[in-house]
């Protein structure tokens, strides 16, 4: 196996979803040639994309997860995260008030087009409220 694949696959196994960006970073190489790193590994069937576009992320996938015996984590990993995030926001609003597009991103340490899916998804089932407009200006308040 290359050892830009062994690198990319430690990166995963410490930091469960990681961006394209970073795995290039760890193997100091161009986005385009850690993409192709990447998905040579995700058609092996050890890595999984989770996302679309510039929200994509990486993890390992299930089977290596069987592999190590630790299949309790992979669950964890894939299914609890967005539930968490919405915990968190929610947890947020509750001691605050309200929050940001870009305060959202922060606590659940991930990236805006991500923090924003998950607010527009809080929005469309009642729980918050979207006040104002134009991106930056938009806050969510908890929906009375």
């Amino acid at each position: 196996m290359p050892i830009d694949a062994l690198i990319v696959l430690a990166t995963l196994k410490n930091g469960r979803r990681v961006a394209l960006s970073e795995l290039a970073e760890r193997i100091q190489k161009r986005d385009s040639d850690a993409r192709k790193t990447v998905e040579w590994l995700v058609e092996l069937g050890m890595v999984e994309g989770i996302g679309n576009e510039k929200a994509r992320r990486y993890m390992l996938s299930s089977k290596v997860y069987a592999l190590s015996g630790d299949e309790t984590a992979y669950t964890r990993q894939k299914g609890m995260t967005i539930i968490q995030e919405k915990s968190m926001i929610e947890s947020h609003i509750e001691r605050f008030g309200q929050i940001t597009r870009a305060e959202a991103a922060d606590l659940c340490k991930c990236d805006k087009n991500h923090a924003y899916y998950i607010l527009r998804q809080m929005v469309e089932s009642g729980l918050l409220l979207s006040i104002g407009s134009g991106g930056r200006n938009v806050r969510y308040v908890k929906k009375d």
